[in-house]
């Protein structure tokens, strides 16, 4: 059993990221607003969004790789608040990058 708990340990954070990124889009699509721009428009804001998940699941596993599912979340919740938040950058990577 000892030789394999890298390899467990590597599937539980690739589980629990995958979870992540399913209840990140969940929680961004609920607050998505309805649009109808042209196919090639549709197909740059899908991009922007999925780069953004990418930039959060990296933050995310950077920020708490060592907690539990729910301390990912709440990295999570903090970075989603702050983009709803007047005084922060409106998207993803603003508030990440942020010098503040």
């Amino acid at each position: 059993m000892k030789d394999y708990r890298w390899f467990w340990l590597s599937m539980v954070c690739m589980i629990s990221g995958i979870m992540i990124l399913l209840w990140a889009d969940k929680v961004i699509n609920a607050n998505a607003r309805e649009e109808t721009p042209d196919t090639y428009q549709d197909e740059l804001e899908e991009e922007r969004y999925y780069d953004s998940l990418e930039i959060l699941a990296v933050c995310v596993e950077a920020e708490a790789g060592n907690q539990s599912l729910d301390g990912k979340r709440m990295v999570v919740d903090v970075i989603l608040n702050r983009v709803d938040h007047p005084d922060w950058p409106d998207s993803i990577e603003g508030v990440i990058t942020d010098p503040v």
